[in-house]
């Protein structure tokens, strides 16, 4: 566990001790923070590093409360900043003595990039957007000064830069490890556990909300327990594993775990209007497990007792490995919004176009931080979609950015002779500001902002400047950015909630869905599932509503049709009339072919048609 140093230096140990002794998880970020900006300024300024406020941003950005963010965001950095770097290189020696074409060349690579960061999530979201600011950090610099020896000058003084940065973050979290990914998955875990097996139970009560209003946010839930686990495993090297699980969770069989309660509501839904099932639950606890061949009960009323035994098993002792490779395609599948990736790659275009156009055409000098600043913004709104909702939000932060750099600037550091001094009263800021960031997701995101923005404001040079003109010049490019993005944000606004519902049930049912029953139903399912996470941050809404009821139903039915698949050996004969999960789940269309194929199938086959009548005839209420 944490306290355990075989093989390691004593001091190593000695400072882990103390840092999981720290009993705020908040406090506990706040120094990790705080001390990777530190040691990235000391370690700029004794490097002669030209602009160490790079490597102090860098720092910011990159340490985050959980080790594995920090590494894998670590790793996206570095690789996203080696291919901006590589890629600005090409375009240089390609378009150097036309600073227009090489405009142009950037404005589409940061589109691009943009587009598949907005398709991506997390590492190679961040990975893209990296790509595409680098460019544009880069390349827009040498359009202001196009002598042939900056190419390499700038592009190893900015690379250098994040290096040191990076470095910093890995040398703090190394020795600071944070324990909050552990303290997420030993929390997340037990409590999943614990509301699966209160869902299993829920699903024998008489509650016809019980499908849309729980089972859905469990899903969701669920498959977060597969972010708390890849942090984990993303930084080894600082979490000693705990050999009985290794952190090793079934999340598609917790998945299956849930469908399967859900599956038993609907059929104890339709069938308590017939039978009493506290009866049937009664001859279950004192016959032990019944056999399917026992004809004193229904036929319903057997396959129902089979089910309850089978999904009461499967929630409250759940497996801690994977069962099968097939089940792993149901965390493998991705939903794309391609429509919404690429309004943001326009926004961009648009953006950092505009950017451009009033920087050449007013002649400022210090215009060329405009482009450069809008493409950093973007990049952040494209991997903090959060941000993206709180425009007017990020302008207000940004001009208490501008008092607070002001205030530092002009105020703290031009009156200290010594750089020790200045440290101080800039770290104590980021404590303070870091603090506050773990207060919650919008206030992280928000400060996250401030302090980035005050640090590119205050400029930290090697040596320092305290130049007002220039911090003047940079204040009114961060505003003017902020102020165009703005304007492009009301041009080509977001899609709203009913367009990115619309598109998730075509998506569904254009692409996945056509031939159903000739399709793998777990990759369907792995489908779906990778939708729940998107449809969860829509606002609830009757569109929403019925979008999660079609989620639902379309897990219900696939598991059904899977279950059909593995237990007679071949697909259930869905009629040819049905070729998609809309019509099998519209009551209307599906009901009455369901019922005949139910009246007219063998013995074997007849419970999985009632399963299906169940499962839709539930959903209309009926």
């Amino acid at each position: 566990m944490y306290g355990e140093s075989r093989g390691k230096p004593i001091m190593t140990t000695t400072l882990k001790k103390i840092t999981y002794a720290i009993p705020s998880i908040n406090v506990s970020y706040s120094l990790r923070l705080t001390a990777s900006v530190l040691l990235s300024w000391l370690a700029s300024f004794e490097l002669n590093l030209d602009k160490p406020y790079w490597s102090i941003m860098t720092a910011i950005i990159v340490c985050l409360p959980s080790d594995g963010a920090v590494f894998t965001k670590l790793m996206a950095r570095l690789a996203g900043t080696l291919c901006g770097v590589v890629t600005i290189t090409i375009f240089a020696n390609i378009n150097f003595n036309d600073p227009i074409l090489l405009s142009l060349a950037i404005i589409i690579w940061m589109c691009f990039c943009g587009y598949l960061a907005a398709l991506n999530a997390r590492n190679l979201s961040y990975f893209f957007a990296l790509s595409g600011y680098t460019v544009a950090l880069l390349g827009f610099s040498l359009s202001a000064a196009p002598e042939p020896q900056t190419v390499f000058f700038i592009t190893q003084a900015r690379f250098s830069e994040v290096v040191v940065g990076l470095i910093a973050v890995a040398i703090i979290s190394y020795l600071f490890p944070s324990r909050v990914d552990r303290e997420k998955y030993d929390n997340a875990i037990n409590k999943n556990k614990a509301d699966i097996a209160i869902f299993f139970e829920q699903c024998l009560l008489p509650d016809k909300d019980i499908i849309l209003t729980k089972i859905h946010s469990l899903l969701n839930r669920t498959l977060t327990l597969k972010q708390v686990i890849e942090n984990l495993r993303a930084a080894p090297f600082l979490h000693k594993t705990d050999d009985k699980t290794h952190y090793t969770v079934n999340i598609p069989g917790r998945l299956r775990s849930i469908i399967e309660s859900a599956i038993l509501h609907a059929l104890y839904t339709d069938l308590k209007k017939s039978t009493s099932i506290a009866s049937l639950i009664d001859i279950n606890s004192s016959e032990g497990t019944p056999k399917l061949e026992n004809h004193s009960l229904t036929m319903k009323e057997r396959y129902f007792l089979y089910y309850y035994n089978k999904s009461k098993h499967s929630a409250l002792f759940l497996n801690p490995t994977s069962e099968s490779r097939q089940e792993h395609q149901l965390i493998k599948a991705k939903y794309r919004d391609y429509s919404e990736a690429f309004r943001g790659a326009l926004r961009v275009f648009f953006s950092i176009s505009l950017g451009v156009f009033f920087w050449l055409s007013t002649d400022w000098t210090s215009g060329v931080i405009l482009p450069i600043l809008i493409s950093i913004i973007c990049s952040l709104f494209i991997t903090n979609p959060i941000i993206e909702k709180l425009l007017i939000l990020v302008a207000l932060v940004t001009l208490l950015a501008c008092i607070t750099s002001f205030i530092f600037l002009f105020y703290a550091f031009i009156g200290y002779s010594e750089i020790f001094p200045a440290i101080i009263s800039f770290l104590s800021f980021i404590v303070a500001v870091s603090i506050l960031q773990m207060k919650g997701e919008v206030l992280f995101a928000i400060l996250f902002v401030y302090m980035i923005e005050t640090v590119f404001l205050i400029g930290f040079t090697n040596p320092m400047t305290f130049d007002f003109s220039s911090f003047a010049n940079s204040c009114l490019a961060v505003l003017t950015s902020i102020g165009i993005l703005i304007i492009i944000f009301y041009l080509v606004p977001p899609g709203s909630s009913k367009n990115k519902i619309a598109r998730m049930r075509t998506a569904l049912t254009n692409r996945y869905c056509k031939r159903l029953g000739t399709y793998e139903s777990h990759r369907l399912s792995g489908y779906i599932y990778s939708m729940i996470p998107h449809a969860e941050a829509i606002p609830s809404t009757p569109e929403k509503d019925a979008l999660l009821k079609t989620e639902v139903n379309g897990l219900l039915i696939l598991k059904t049709l899977a279950e059909a698949n593995e237990a007679l050996g071949h697909p259930l004969a869905l009629p040819k009339t049905i070729e998609s999960l809309d019509q099998l789940a519209e009551f209307d269309f599906s009901i009455p072919v369901i019922i005949d194929a139910m009246n007219a199938a063998a013995p074997d086959e007849y419970v999985y048609w009632w399963q299906l009548y169940a499962i839709i005839s539930r959903a209309f209420d009926v």
